[in-house]
């Protein structure tokens, strides 16, 4: 037997097992430490009975288990499998990139901006607004309202002034603008456009083209039927009528709109009852007789006037109304609006005709009349039409 020594904390029990599974262990002894010993005996077991189980002692003292890596094929749950520990997953920071500009229109490099544009700039994502507006700068300067949406990504900025035609306007975001967060903008942001131009061209009368036509049938005697387009001179008595043509193809295709229209005429001479009451002012009248050719003044008057002598005018205007010779003019921009309009059918042409305010037999047929320079004389006299438009 084996007995505890002073090494041992606390002495193991020894026994001596009897092979009888009923048998009462008797103890035999007792250490010295006062733990007893037993002696059991043995008893024959019979080969064609089992044996039973056998009865653990009452004072048996559990071992604590063994130390190292558990067998047990079934792990504890919240306990790794693996012996080497598995670091927990970082927590994701949250990504906060830097604010830009998505869309600014007008857009960069855009030509043929209207005078009255505003600057609306889209960013990728909510901004501080006091920072974008201390770092927006346009080259125009910066008088103007700033307005934005409810979720503080659309700036739209309406300038106090429209912009002068023709210029080149630069809108810049520094870097300094700012997102909700703080965080500003990488880099700074550059955008240009170009706003309308506008130009003004002055089409000389086409020398082929104008000149006058005496109307038979006014005047009692009737005079000879007369047209005439090669004279200097365009005679303007109470029995005829003055026509004066301009080309339409000098102007750009490209015009947006024309602002601007002006009939000059340099008037040569006058009679002494021209502008009195026998006559009355010289009018000019807008007629569509862009189709006529230079043989059609070959014709005699009274067909030629069948066209244009006695044809309806959709716009008449006082063209002068005082003796003094010398220039002449008139506003006839809506004239000239439709002309551009129906361009194309009335041949690129802008047609006028003048007249006496009345038209004048017996004593006052052969008295009142005035002359103005046609298109042969020199060009410093020709007549001409100053056409102002905007355009890209």
């Amino acid at each position: 037997m084996t007995t505890g020594t002073s090494a041992d904390p606390a002495p193991t029990p020894a026994y001596t097992v009897q092979e009888d599974p009923i048998a009462t262990p008797t103890p035999i002894s007792e250490d010295e430490g006062g733990v007893p010993e037993y002696e059991v005996e043995e008893d024959e077991v019979k080969d064609d009975e089992p044996a039973p189980p056998a009865q653990a002692p009452t004072q048996v003292q559990q071992q604590p288990p063994a130390q190292g890596p558990s067998h047990d094929p079934s792990p504890v749950v919240g306990t790794p499998v693996s012996a080497t520990p598995v670091p927990p997953a970082p927590t994701p920071e949250p990504q906060n990139d830097a604010p830009y500009v998505l869309t600014v229109l007008p857009a960069d490099g855009a030509i043929g901006v209207a005078v009255d544009a505003n600057i609306v700039l889209h960013f990728s994502e909510s901004m501080d607004k006091a920072s974008v507006q201390a770092a927006f700068n346009l080259s125009t300067g910066n008088c103007g309202v700033f307005a934005w949406n409810s979720e503080a990504t659309k700036l739209t900025f309406n300038p106090c002034n429209d912009f002068a035609y023709g210029t080149v306007v630069e809108v810049e975001i520094y870097e300094t603008a700012a997102d909700k967060l703080g965080l500003g903008m990488d880099d700074a942001f550059e955008s240009s456009f170009r706003v309308l131009r506008q130009t003004t061209t002055k089409i000389y009368g086409e020398a082929s083209r104008d000149g006058h036509v005496f109307v038979p049938g006014i005047t009692n005697p009737e005079p000879t039927p007369y047209a005439d387009a090669a004279q200097t001179t365009i005679a303007l008595l109470n029995y005829s009528r003055g026509f004066l043509s301009f080309e339409l193809d000098e102007l750009p295709e490209d015009i947006v709109q024309i602002t601007g229209a002006t009939v000059h005429a340099k008037q040569a001479s006058h009679s002494q009852k021209a502008y009195s009451n026998y006559t009355g002012p010289v009018l000019i009248q807008s007629v569509v007789y862009g189709t006529l050719t230079k043989s059609d003044w070959g014709l005699q008057a009274k067909p030629l006037c069948a066209k244009i002598c006695l044809a309806p005018a959709p716009t008449s205007r006082v063209f002068s109304d005082t003796a003094a010779d010398g220039w002449k003019s008139t506003d006839m921009l809506i004239a000239a609006r439709n002309d551009w309009k129906e361009r194309e059918a009335r041949n690129y042409r802008s047609g006028f005709r003048l007249k006496f305010e009345k038209d004048c037999s017996g004593p006052c047929a052969y008295v009142a009349g005035i002359g103005f320079y046609s298109s042969d004389y020199t060009v410093a006299n020709s007549p001409y039409m100053l056409v102002t438009y905007i355009h890209p």
